[in-house]
């Protein structure tokens, strides 16, 4: 049985909706089990080996590139579902990447990420989004995830390879489930997911690359095993 780690949030949707209607055979498909949480968490799953290949946090792939796919969850400019909430310092247990960035962009406050911080930002209160400052300082995208594996695998490959080409389009149905569980509209699901792109090119591996750059100058570290 492969075991793929999946972020649950909805920046993975589109990712959801192509699994769904993927071309892997039905036993292919059985042969996955998928275990979604947020990325912390699967970081430490992929470290001891509970998955063997998932989104994890883009900080996993510092010094060891050879686990990093050309797919991942990017932004070019604001994200906002990446934020610092004027407040006291408070990092947010979810995402090692987000937090490091932070200290890279030298930015203080409540570090929130995902759906709750996308309803903050939604909701209207003060917020600095990562991904456009990221931006601003670099004028690269920022990869906030990737999907790395521990090994080769020719089922991955075609999973990946498929999802790099494809034009996912979500159905109507899918957009008000998820905004029920949510409570976020349909529409704003739809606005949020064109800030989100999957496939890293020449600029993407830059960014990324300048990312880990500033990890190493200010001695920050991946996660490790415990």
């Amino acid at each position: 049985m492969l075991k793929i780690g999946k972020i649950d949030y909805l920046n993975l949707l589109p990712f959801d909706v192509y699994l769904k209607a993927s071309s892997l055979s039905t036993q292919q498909k059985r042969m996955i089990a998928y275990k979604k949480s947020y990325p912390a968490k699967l970081n430490k799953d992929f470290l001891f080996s509970r998955i063997d290949a998932g989104f994890v946090s883009s900080i996993m792939a510092l010094g060891d590139k050879k686990i990093a796919s050309n797919i991942g969850i990017i932004a070019k400019g604001e994200v906002w579902s990446v934020i610092a909430i004027p407040n006291e310092n408070q990092e947010d247990y979810q995402s090692a990447t987000s937090n490091a960035l932070a200290k890279v962009l030298g930015v203080s406050g409540e570090i929130r990420i995902g759906d709750r911080a996308l309803h903050y930002k939604l909701g209207g209160g003060e917020y600095q989004d990562l991904g456009l400052l990221w931006w601003e300082k670099h004028h690269l995208p920022f990869v906030f995830g990737l999907f790395c594996s521990k090994k080769k695998n020719s089922q991955i490959q075609t999973l990946l390879k498929g999802f790099a080409k494809a034009k996912v389009k979500i159905p109507y149905y899918i957009l008000e489930q998820r905004a029920r569980e949510t409570h976020i509209s349909a529409k704003e699901i739809k606005e949020y997911l064109q800030k989100i792109y999957y496939k890293l090119a020449s600029k993407e591996k830059r960014g990324l690359e300048c990312f880990h750059r500033e990890l190493r100058i200010l001695g920050i570290k991946k996660p490790q095993r415990l």
